[in-house]
Order: C-alpha cells, then sequence, then structure tokens
C-alpha cells in the first residue's frame, strides 16, 4: 500500500518491468474516437428500421422436420407418475426415515 492515493507510475515499472503496456492497451482498443457522434434521434430512428419480415425468417426445412420430431418423440413418452406414498407405508417397506442433523 505504498501507492496509495498517489500516482505510482514508477513503483509500478520497478515491481513489474515484464509488463507491456503496448500489447496490454492493444486488447482495449475499441476505435478511433469520432467527433461527429450522433444524437439519440439519429440513432434511435425507425423511419430507417428494416421490416419486421427481413428480421424474423421462416424457420427452414430442416428446423421445421427437427421440431416435429421432438413433439413426436414428446407425445410417444408418457409422463412418468410417481406414487406418494404416506409414512407409515415407508415405515411398513423397512425404510427407514433420514435423519437430519
Amino acid at each position: 500500500m505504498r501507492g496509495a492515493g498517489i500516482d505510482v507510475t514508477e513503483l509500478f515499472d520497478k515491481v513489474h518491468p515484464w509488463v507491456n503496456y503496448d500489447s496490454m492497451l492493444a486488447k482495449c482498443l475499441v476505435g478511433p474516437l469520432r467527433a461527429d457522434r450522433p444524437d439519440a434521434e439519429e440513432l434511435f430512428d425507425i423511419t430507417n428500421a428494416s421490416p419486421k419480415t427481413e428480421r424474423l425468417r421462416e424457420p427452414s426445412k430442416a428446423q421445421e422436420l427437427v421440431r416435429k420430431s421432438m413433439e413426436n418423440l414428446a407425445n410417444c413418452i408418457p409422463p412418468v407418475r410417481k406414487k406418494i406414498t404416506t409414512k407409515s407405508e415407508d415405515n411398513v417397506k423397512g425404510s427407514y426415515p433420514s435423519k437430519i442433523l
């Protein structure tokens, strides 16, 4: 904590001389700064929006076949129903209730 509250660039360079700032900062580079930022109206202009039909495509034949196969498979498998038993029935069968400590 020798550098708390002050610029510790030189101290960091002494302790971590192997750090390559250029390669580390290159990963953070997003792009050049634009001086002509668009305003909110230009960014969220709905008149230039693509129609819904272009954004949402119909499913392909392969996707439709997979969906139908999954539906058929789901309809063939009967739902699992577990018989609900009372405590007395469980004890009669020889199973002991678990103890939670």
